[in-house]
């Protein structure tokens, strides 16, 4: 378990109080044992329609964390999965990585040239363990990557520290690790599971799940019983999951307006230019 590659920046100052890691995703197939992924879903931009929680996620390509206005990071490529840490991490979590090749690279939410990195190996699985704890000025950041040899377990936390008022709400920050866990695990778990896998207790996991339904972060399947389903909800924009949905309503609209005005058309072939001339003359854009 050597350590390949390490890069530290001891005072990053995070955009938007987000820390940003990104790589380069994965574009072709997935291999059988990954197919369930919907790799839309783990895009960086869909992953931040969702309102982060208290540590972060990963994803396909990327890893963002709830920072504050500095940091020290630090960021360690192993071969394999690296011991625990001996030194007192108040946060630690791991999550799966997807990377299409080369490394990751500590960026911003915008900044379009990436800081330095540390290269992570060929494209595949990966594993990040994302520990956070408080110094005096800033936080402290300590992430680890290796490659998971295409056996996927989900998200989950290792240590969980103790909250302060500075902190968010417990429930939306377990919401936000339960739509970690069902973007990688979509399906069945039972309670018990998500509660030894979240360090928390089965009380707060029914909170989170109930915050989470409230504000359509997840659908959930037998809430009330101790196996319940999770898929995450599509938080993408309209234009986003269906980029002809605009062009298909359109086109409906063109083709009802010419019917009812005796305009003939074949109802089931392209729309001549100069019908949509018309409509656009008659009707003007549709909105």
């Amino acid at each position: 378990m050597p350590l390949l590659d390490r890069y530290e920046h001891p005072c990053h100052r995070p955009e938007y109080s987000t820390l940003v890691v990104r790589g380069t995703p994965w574009t072709t197939d997935l291999p059988p044992e990954l197919a369930h992924l919907n790799l839309d879903l783990l895009d960086e931009d869909a992953f931040a329609g969702w309102p982060q929680g208290d540590l972060g996620g990963a994803g396909n390509g990327w890893v963002l964390a709830t920072a504050t206005a500095l940091n020290h990071v630090v960021l360690e490529a192993h071969d394999s999965a690296p011991p625990p840490s001996d030194e007192q991490w108040g946060n630690v979590m791991e999550s799966p990585l997807l990377s299409g090749g080369l490394g990751v690279n500590l960026t911003q939410v915008i900044q379009s040239e990436p800081m330095r990195g540390v290269r992570l190996g060929p494209p595949g699985l990966y594993r990040v363990r994302m520990h956070r704890r408080r110094l005096d000025d800033r936080r402290e950041w300590l992430l680890q990557f290796w490659p998971a040899d295409g056996v996927l377990e989900p998200p989950r936390r290792l240590s969980r520290g103790p909250r302060s008022a500075q902190d968010g709400d417990l429930d939306s920050d377990l919401a936000m690790d339960l739509v970690a866990i069902a973007l990688w695990s979509p399906g069945q778990a039972t309670k018990a599971d998500l509660a030894e896998r979240l360090l928390a207790s089965i009380e707060e996991i029914d909170a989170a799940l109930a915050y989470a339904l409230r504000h359509e972060l997840l659908h959930v399947d037998g809430r009330a019983a101790s196996t319940v389903s999770l898929t995450p909800v599509d938080k993408r924009p309209p234009e986003v999951r269906d980029p002809f949905a605009a062009a298909r309503k359109r086109s409906a609209a063109i083709k009802a307006w010419a019917k009812a005005n005796g305009v003939k058309i074949n109802q089931r072939g392209n729309i001549p230019p100069e019908v949509e001339e018309q409509f656009r003359r008659h009707q003007g854009p549709l909105t």
